[in-house]
């Protein structure tokens, strides 16, 4: 019994001076925190969505007081929330045009076949690691694997008739869908834009005649519309130049193809 009682006081003083040993510790190694950290802090968008490219809000948050990363790099971000980390950081950020993401493709399951039937791992990147980029017979065209629809963390993409297709309303214009996509047919654009190209294949006609019902020829019949030389045809592909686009559908109206879709998104 007195071994035991003499066991538990002795542990109760070792508890008490390793107690007092950290406390000490802890108020002499003390780090004092910028205040900033805590304004910034208040200002976070909370989304972790990566967009930025960081791994979560709080290392961009950090990126932005070392000064290595600018505020507008998160699209996530108000213009409330990016004018007040402006005033806390004591500079000047300028608001970044507001964008949406568009799928550059319209070869569905209806319009565009496949070489072969895809069985394995889910998502993009798996399945363009197969032969030919994919089992779709565009090698340009979307895969529908879903690889956008997991990397949205607003809801903003889903699968519909086999490929990916955005939510104007939910997208954030955080850009990860952009460049989570491994065949890069997910593109942001200005937010007004009143047309956009919904094919990405280079390929000649004659290929993508054989691949997809409805994929870009490059005419060129837009370009030759187009007054304002907005409506290019750039390796076999319709592009639109948006500081030269004046919105007028004309390129949307006449593309035989039904390539260029008209908008706003």
């Amino acid at each position: 019994m007195t071994i035991v009682l003499f066991s538990v006081i002795a542990l109760g003083a070792l508890a008490i001076v390793f107690g007092v040993a950290l406390g000490y510790a802890g108020i002499k190694f003390k780090v004092e925190e910028d205040p900033k950290l805590a304004e910034l802090h208040g200002h976070l968008p909370g989304a972790n969505c990566g967009g930025c490219g960081h791994t979560g809000c709080w290392n961009w948050m950090q990126a932005v007081y070392d000064g290595t990363e600018k505020p507008e790099a998160c699209g996530v971000l108000s213009a409330d929330d990016l004018k007040e980390i402006g005033r806390i950081m004591d500079i000047e950020v300028t608001p970044p045009m507001q964008k949406k993401s568009a799928v550059r493709c319209i070869g569905d399951d209806t319009n565009s076949g496949f070489r072969y039937e895809y069985r394995g791992a889910d998502g993009c990147t798996a399945m363009m690691r197969l032969a030919g980029g994919g089992c779709k017979s565009c090698s340009n065209g979307c895969l529908g694997g879903g690889s956008c629809v997991t990397a949205c963390k607003f809801g903003a993409i889903t699968i519909i008739n086999g490929i990916a297709a955005t939510d104007p309303d939910k997208c954030t214009s955080c850009g990860i869908c952009e460049t989570i996509c491994p065949k890069k047919i997910i593109k942001m654009i200005p937010a007004d834009a009143k047309v956009f190209v919904a094919c990405s294949s280079k390929e000649n006609a004659r290929a993508v005649r054989a691949a997809c019902d409805i994929g870009c020829t490059g005419c060129k019949l837009c370009e030759k519309i187009c007054k304002n030389g907005a409506a290019r045809i750039i390796n076999n592909l319709a592009e639109i130049d948006y500081s030269k686009c004046v919105g007028c559908g004309a390129c949307a109206e006449n593309c035989p193809r039904g390539v260029i879709k008209k908008g706003p998104l």
